[in-house]
């Protein structure tokens, strides 16, 4: 008895397309491999290996180090240890390792543990979008109350309630924002945020590798707008950006060139203004006399040198101070 009432086959690609998980995903790339013109051209299996490990570091606070035993962790994976013990060190790092590896824990870890020691300690944590921003919250505040600490960390964006940022200003432990907002909404009304700081001792970046072109060239003006804010104010925080795995993660995570002259710079703009310094000058070495007048306006208005130039080319010279 034919009971197929006339109905065709599912096609091949439609049985494929209801498997999921891994296997589902290798079964239709094969499928794809195999057709003509196919832009697969080979599939790899790596076979699984052990985790590289390694204990809690001795300087993790016990609070801590019970807070990560109550949520399953009971050993970090080796990238993890190192950025703590970098981080702890006093060092800037960049976590560079694939997706879902941990890389979260790079950053928590350092800033959780040097908020139990400091609580009036401050941190910003950048993230490119305000989605990702809300989870990392959500993330670091679970551990913070599996600690039983009373850190404060809020969002800090455009969403944000006019009612409730003077209060993130006053009282925020971390802030998570995005480029966006730390450019508009922070650094311009930096006397407002004169107690975030003068305590700012970490800035996480994560997912470095979003900021690339255009859009990376503006993140850099935003982080040398930043240090020279933290100079003024005193403090000299550390930085900790995570990225995916890329090729060249130290260049892409430096705050490209002259960052040293460009702090300088930006000290003697705030000097100047308070009448501390009399006069400044820089000198120009080569070709670049010509653009002595655009270059000074530049680097005295943003308080760096928008111009790519190579070490040794500028010099900054002739600082009276009364």
């Amino acid at each position: 008895m034919n009971l197929t009432l006339g109905f065709p086959e599912p096609a091949r690609e439609r049985t494929l397309a209801r498997q999921t998980g891994l296997q589902g995903a290798v079964d239709r790339f094969s499928e794809w491999m195999a057709r003509p013109e196919s832009p697969v051209r080979a599939i790899r299996h790596q076979p699984a290996r052990e985790g590289d490990y390694a204990p809690f570091p001795e300087s993790l606070p016990p609070a801590l180090r019970n807070a990560l035993v109550t949520r399953g962790v009971t050993q970090l994976y080796s990238h993890q240890a190192a950025a703590y013990a970098h981080a702890h060190s006093g060092r800037n790092v960049v976590v560079v390792t694939p997706t879902a590896s941990g890389k979260t824990l790079c950053y928590n870890l350092p800033v959780l543990s040097h908020l139990a020691s400091d609580p009036n300690a401050r941190a910003m944590y950048l993230f490119p979008t305000k989605a990702l921003a809300e989870d990392q919250l959500q993330e670091f505040q679970q551990a913070a109350d599996a600690m039983g600490a009373g850190f404060r960390a809020f969002t800090y964006d455009g969403d944000t309630p006019q009612d409730a940022r003077r209060a993130i200003r006053e009282r925020a432990n971390v802030v998570f924002t995005n480029p966006d907002m730390m450019h508009a909404g922070i650094l311009p009304h930096h006397t407002k945020w004169a107690k975030a700081f003068e305590n700012l001792r970490y800035v996480v970046i994560d997912e470095l590798h979003y900021y690339r072109g255009v859009y990376g060239s503006h993140l850099a003006n935003v982080m040398r707008r930043l240090l020279r804010i933290c100079e003024f104010y005193g403090s000299k925080p550390q930085f900790i950006c995570c990225s995916a795995t890329i090729a060249n993660p130290k260049e892409l995570a430096e705050v490209r060139p002259f960052v040293d002259l460009a702090r300088r710079l930006g000290l003697l703009q705030a000097q100047m203004a308070q009448g501390a310094i009399r006069r400044a000058s820089l000198v120009f070495k080569g070709d670049l006399a010509s653009k002595k007048t655009k270059l000074l306006t530049s680097a005295f208005t943003a308080g760096l040198l928008e111009y790519r130039l190579s070490a040794g080319e500028v010099n900054l010279v002739n600082a009276e101070v009364f």
